[in-house]
Formats: structure tokens, C-alpha cells, sequence
């Protein structure tokens, strides 16, 4: 399961959720193609983490998403609490944003990016 909310301590914002549809071109002798609508397309959501030391390792927490999109299996996504279908991780982008002295992440913001799996 992908989840993000208060109780688990990662807080996410800037959801982003596209949805499209695909259309056939059918050409048209002397005139202009056709159009014809074959389907919704599979709906990507692009979601930021923000994963902070004081609640949470952000090491382990990218390192388990990064295993996760290395699986490619599907899984429930869950937002606040909602699940919102089955979707697979298609793309983690991780930003480092402070580290301790030693080295170590305090604070990282995650860009992740899900694709609806049917």
C-alpha cells in the first residue's frame, strides 16, 4: 500500500491528477478525418512527500519507494485516509533539502509520480 497522511507522518501536497482520452484519426477521402473516441486513458497522479527526521528516518522511507518502483507491482493509494484505487509507481525524484553534521537527512521532499493500474 502507497500512503501518505498525518498519521503516518509524511505529509504530502501539490497533487496533481491527470486524466485523457485517446481518439482514432480515420482519413476521409476529399474531406477532413474522422475522430472517433476508443477510451479514457490510464489516470497519473504526481504527488510531493515531505519526509522529516523528527518523525521518520527519510533514508529508509526513499529507500522504500524507490524498492517499491523497482517492483513495479501494483498497490492500493491511499490519500488522507482514502484509497483511491490501485496504482503502480511509475517515478520518485528525491530532493535532499538539510543533513545533520554527519551527513545524515533531516529533511528531504519527494516527487513521486503514480499511474492507475487496471
Amino acid at each position: 500500500m502507497f500512503e501518505a497522511s498525518a498519521d503516518q507522518l509524511k505529509t504530502w501536497d501539490g497533487l496533481r491528477r491527470k486524466d485523457s482520452a485517446s481518439y482514432a484519426s480515420h482519413e476521409v477521402a476529399e474531406g477532413k478525418a474522422k475522430l472517433e473516441f476508443t477510451g479514457t486513458d490510464l489516470q497519473k497522479l504526481d504527488l510531493e512527500v515531505r519526509l522529516d527526521a523528527r518523525f521518520i528516518n527519510p533514508a529508509q522511507e526513499a529507500k522504500a519507494l524507490r524498492e517499491a518502483l523497482d517492483a513495479g507491482e501494483p498497490r492500493t493509494l491511499v490519500l488522507g485516509g482514502s484509497p483511491l484505487g490501485r496504482y503502480v509507481l511509475e517515478q520518485v525524484s528525491e530532493q535532499v533539502r538539510n543533513t545533520d553534521g554527519q551527513g545524515r537527512i533531516l529533511v528531504s521532499r519527494l516527487q513521486l509520480r503514480f499511474k492507475e493500474y487496471n
